[in-house]
């Protein structure tokens, strides 16, 4: 399917179309974010002739999403079409949108599953993903980091043009807001694709970027900045992706029970501002001990779970040198506590480009 239209915004059908056209469809998905569901071309074409490329098939499908909150929609639209601009593999592509009076709605193509229900299908060299050993396993990861590496440095750093630059941060990076989409020709396994711009914020300026405050909500990988409600910046993606990265190692090595364990071995409690909290994050939390009512938190260091389950993984005996280099840059480039001693996105892709390929961009 095309990506390069100038715009993907439609007409809204008449309410009592499209009202019609829903209750054919099936509801995959109802949360506090987003409704989102699931339809075919020919339901789309009856509404917008046009809309559809001429690579799209009888059997592509497709969603409708509505964001709960009109803000999220606006912000994940404009995310969506600026980053399409740039004909990225790994991002979502937007099909299209349309607003009407109960709000704001996303066409995009449907996916297999995200990435956190994937890594809870079975071994990792799973039927699904057509991989039929270890090393193709850590071989389509690798190639998948790498890609959602460049797709992040574009969110950052390339969406806008020389004269008006754009500068964005995600702001919610985490494996349900990766996508798995299958091989059209199912020649390889399928692509992840970046996700879920609901909460992403766009500047004009890298100063405005690297000093801003927003809501971010990425879970487990939330940035230490981001969990003391700090100034944040692009950093807290890089984190986050840092995250992303050493699960997705754990979990084509491990497996499943692998990711779990090493989940449960992140869990503290700590107790911010005299209030209980059990989390999983990648850093360590303080304090732990419930003292005073007044206990401001603060971080002083990497999950020390983080460490052990890194060094574990380089120091087996049969870990490949690409392995040992990838847990080298996400301990010692992109799991920093302090933002500032991140590698930047771009600085991380090239760094997988050479790890992984043996080459840098020219």
């Amino acid at each position: 399917m095309s990506n390069d239209r100038s715009s993907s915004r439609l007409r809204a059908p008449p309410r009592a179309v499209f009202h019609r056209l829903l209750k054919t469809c099936t509801t995959i998905h109802s949360g506090t974010e987003a409704l989102v569901y699931n339809t075919d071309r020919a339901t789309l074409l009856r509404l917008w002739p046009d809309l559809l490329g001429e690579d799209a098939t009888d059997h592509t499908e497709y969603v409708i999403k509505k964001p709960n909150r009109h803000e999220d929609f606006l912000s994940e639209r404009l995310a969506l079409e600026l980053c399409n601009k740039r004909s990225s593999n790994h991002i979502v592509l937007l099909v299209g949108s349309f607003e009407n009076e109960e709000g704001g709605y996303l066409i995009l193509l449907r996916a297999i599953a995200d990435l956190e229900t994937l890594w809870g299908h079975g071994h990792p060299v799973a039927p699904s993903l057509s991989l039929r050993s270890q090393e193709a396993a850590e071989k389509w990861f690798e190639d998948q980091m790498f890609g959602l590496a460049e797709a992040l440095t574009n969110v950052h750093c390339h969406l806008g043009t020389a004269e008006n630059p754009v500068f964005g941060i995600h702001g919610d990076i985490k494996a349900s807001n990766v996508l798995f989409y299958k091989a059209l020709d199912n020649t390889m396994p399928g692509t992840l694709k970046l996700a879920d711009f609901g909460a992403s914020q766009f500047f004009d300026s890298l100063a405005t970027a690297s000093a801003t405050c927003f809501s971010a909500g990425n879970g487990s990988y939330t940035a230490p900045e981001s969990a003391l409600e700090q100034p944040q910046s692009q950093a807290v993606d890089v984190w986050s992706l840092g995250c992303l990265m050493l699960e997705c190692i754990v979990w084509s090595v491990e497996g499943p029970d692998g990711r779990l364990h090493f989940a449960q071995s992140r869990r503290h409690q700590s107790h911010p501002y005299g209030l209980s909290l059990t989390a999983d994050y990648f850093f360590r939390m303080e304090p732990a001990i419930n003292d005073t009512s007044q206990s401001k938190p603060f971080v002083t260091e990497v999950n020390p779970a983080v460490t052990e389950r890194i060094n574990l993984l380089k120091d087996c005996a049969h870990a490949p040198a690409k392995r040992v280099a990838l847990l080298s840059l996400i301990q010692k480039r992109m799991l920093m506590v302090n933002p500032r001693e991140r590698i930047t996105s771009a600085g991380a892709s090239e760094e997988l480009r050479f790890i992984l390929y043996g080459e840098y961009n020219q």
